[in-house]
């Protein structure tokens, strides 16, 4: 098909357009290229079909050379190829950008996946830090606790022998008591106090049998005072009942518990014989028939003491009286519960 000057100017207007447009691929501009030289052919042709051929006239003059000569119109072509060319590599080029603008993103993505991997892995291994140090503190404390422990004195043997108040642990399970040490020659009493060692007197309006009790307040816990009788042995407390006309033990008025609960009915120095106080051993109590000088239950004041001795009953933990009502009578009763005492 011949080319004009007109038809390939339009040609080229399009391809220019095309080659220019940084949204159109190449595909798209070999079809737009398509579009243009359909166009050119149907301005070409737009006058139908030629009809019969006419007589020949005769031979006008040379004209002047048209616009677009032969030279012009190869020129024009290989520019335009030349332009096609351009265009595929910067759309080669646009690919190769994109390519590699997507593998930037896959690995920053992967860098980013890593980072967040790695600050996990920092945190959990601060945490299992954090976890050893408190674990290494506490072991540390622990150790450093058994040391004080064993260089604590576990009774008043171990310490400076001068009368006073010390701070001993009979086992270094448990925490440490602070106890008196008196020594006396060969002698040492290692003492535990509580909140009744003065004199007491018994409720006035107290008449039935154990009617009246206090509890008993040590310095120390039972366990502790337990871990001291079970280390030293010969272990003692004393315990008094000062009456006028109010029996004792006589029809169980009177009575105490020991450390663990057990309810116990016999006195001081009676040798763990229930009902039995110390004169009631030697025979010699006010009343004989009975076995407390207290029991004689008359207008003299009198009183039963002494030790008790019976290790598995000590401490004493709630002590129990009655017969002290003065609403009828003149009567009265007052007890004295001693520091327990370890001699050895």
């Amino acid at each position: 098909m011949k080319w004009f000057g007109k038809d390939l100017l339009l040609l080229l207007v399009c391809l220019i357009t095309c080659c220019y447009s940084i949204q159109l691929s190449h595909d798209q501009c070999i079809s737009l290229s398509s579009q243009c030289q359909s166009s050119a052919e149907t301005h070409h042709y737009e006058s139908g079909l030629p009809g019969k051929r006419g007589a020949p006239g005769r031979e006008g003059e040379k004209g002047e050379p048209g616009e677009f000569d032969s030279g012009n119109t190869k020129f024009l072509k290989k520019k335009v190829i030349k332009l096609m060319e351009h265009v595929s590599r910067l759309e080669g080029r646009l690919s190769t950008t994109e390519e590699i603008l997507q593998t930037t993103k896959d690995e920053a993505q992967t860098v980013q996946l890593q980072l967040t991997k790695t600050e996990q892995q920092l945190n959990d291994t601060a945490t299992k830090l954090d976890n050893v140090k408190t674990k290494c503190a506490n072991e540390i404390q622990n150790i450093q606790e058994q040391i004080d422990n064993l260089m604590k004195p576990k009774s008043c043997y171990d310490v400076t022998q001068i009368n006073g108040t010390y701070t001993i642990q009979p086992n270094s399970k448990l925490p440490s008591l602070q106890v008196e040490c008196l020594f006396n020659g060969a002698t040492v009493i290692t003492s535990v106090g509580h909140d009744s060692e003065q004199e007491e007197k018994v409720s006035k309006k107290c008449g039935q049998p154990k009617c009246s009790n206090k509890v008993i307040n040590y310095q120390a816990t039972f366990p502790q005072i337990r871990s001291l009788i079970q280390l030293l042995g010969n272990c003692r407390q004393f315990i008094k009942y000062r009456c006028y006309n109010s029996v004792l033990l006589r029809s169980g008025h009177a009575g105490w518990k020991t450390w663990d609960g057990r309810m116990q009915n016999y006195w001081g120095d009676a040798n763990h014989r229930d009902g039995y106080c110390a004169c009631g051993l030697g025979g010699n109590c006010a009343d004989p028939t009975y076995k407390c000088n207290c029991d004689a239950n008359d207008p003299h004041e009198r009183e039963d003491g002494g030790y008790l001795t019976n290790e598995d009953d000590l401490p004493v933990h709630t002590i129990y009286f009655g017969d002290s009502d003065d609403r009828y009578e003149t009567t009265y009763g007052y007890y004295t519960l001693g520091r327990l005492e370890c001699m050895g």
